[in-house]
């Protein structure tokens, strides 16, 4: 993508949004966050799984850009040192100041990005899912379809299992083997 892509908001409102959806416990077990960025009606919306913040912006941003959460807790630390923050997308990468950060992006109009942005913010975050013994493989790999996310930048294993699990009806998959299944005892 040669394009490149704005948001501008002021430096205030950019850090108590980063502030606002950083998560309380942070260890390094955890797994990594992936943060959602869009613009909707004038708002920047910063979205992770079951959070998200939003502040006034303007722009030009018409889609979505997903990137790892960790990149923008950095500048918690190293504050950006401009009134005003600009993020810019352009050639994979997700400016900010003198930073750039590999990003993933989705062309999109408002409805579906504030959609997609509200999605991911009331999926649970990872380590809340609920993990089931697999029939087939035994690992405890197995979870419910309704706590996997189904937006735009959901890897491809995780469609696969999604479309073959919804194709039989079932309800259950395994993410070590890609098996499914229709019901799980509790």
């Amino acid at each position: 993508m040669s394009s490149s892509h704005w948001i501008e908001l002021k430096r205030t409102d950019f850090l108590s949004a980063i502030t606002s959806i950083k998560p309380t416990l942070r260890v390094k077990s955890a797994p990594e966050r992936a943060l959602q960025i869009g613009l909707v009606n004038g708002q920047v919306v910063f979205s992770i799984q079951g959070a998200s913040s939003s502040k006034p912006a303007k722009g030009d941003w018409p889609g979505l850009a997903c990137t790892r959460l960790e990149y923008f807790l950095t500048f918690l630390i190293a504050k950006p040192p401009e009134s005003q923050v600009r993020i810019t997308f352009s050639d994979g990468k997700i400016q900010l100041g003198t930073s750039r950060f590999p990003a993933e992006w989705v062309d999109s109009n408002d409805l579906f990005t504030e959609s997609q942005l509200h999605q991911h913010a009331v999926m649970p975050a990872k380590e809340n899912i609920l993990k089931f013994k697999c029939p087939k493989c035994r690992r405890k790999q197995g979870v419910a379809f309704v706590s996997l996310s189904s937006g735009p930048f959901v890897t491809d294993e995780i469609k696969t299992l999604l479309s073959a699990g919804a194709s039989l009806g079932h309800a259950f998959g395994c993410l070590s083997c890609g098996n499914s299944w229709e019901e799980q005892a509790v």
